[in-house]
């Protein structure tokens, strides 16, 4: 119900698409496990939140950092990540809104997203601990939202961010 009333997913079936998790990090950090094996390819943008590469490489995976720059409003430019990466890639981390820069998605970006993961065959993981936190006329958008983005990939909510309860540890996938 939070996700269709606050964010406008409406596909969402709580017994097949839900599932709590203690707080957005330990899934996040759990996530790798179920897709990465050594050797695997894992892209996630930077500047970012670290623990979103660090258990892909304790399983092994090599890491592909993305960059976010100013210049590309802080989304990653999805034509420059090397081809052979973009194949190679299992996972693909984003975060909007971005920590640490507080640049939000935008629809289009989102579609490019799933774009991308479908061509390259690649897991979308949106760690969106601040997707409720918006300002001004920027309204909160899920990656869930995007038609075919339940296809690609995941979204991790943080319950603790939005409803200031750091430290309580609710979250869910």
């Amino acid at each position: 119900r939070y996700m269709a009333e606050f964010f406008g997913v409406r596909n969402l079936d709580p017994d097949r698409h839900i599932n709590h998790s203690i707080g957005s990090k330990s899934a996040l950090a759990m996530l790798p496990l179920c897709f990465v094996d050594p050797g695997d390819t894992v892209l996630t943008t930077v500047p970012g939140y670290p623990v979103l590469a660090t258990h892909a490489r304790y399983l092994g995976a090599r890491v592909v950092p993305v960059p976010l720059h100013e210049s590309n409003g802080f989304h990653p430019d999805l034509d420059a990540i090397p081809a052979a990466a973009a194949d190679a890639a299992k996972l693909f981390y984003v975060n909007y809104p971005n920590n640490p820069t507080g640049q939000a998605a935008t629809r289009e970006f989102f579609e490019r997203v799933v774009e991308f993961a479908r061509a390259n065959n690649i897991v979308v993981v949106h760690d969106a601990a601040y997707a409720a936190l918006t300002f001004g006329d920027t309204k909160p958008l899920s990656f869930l939202s995007v038609p075919g983005a339940i296809e690609v990939g995941v979204e991790v909510q943080s319950l603790s961010k939005a409803f200031n309860m750091t430290g309580w540890r609710l979250g869910f996938i």
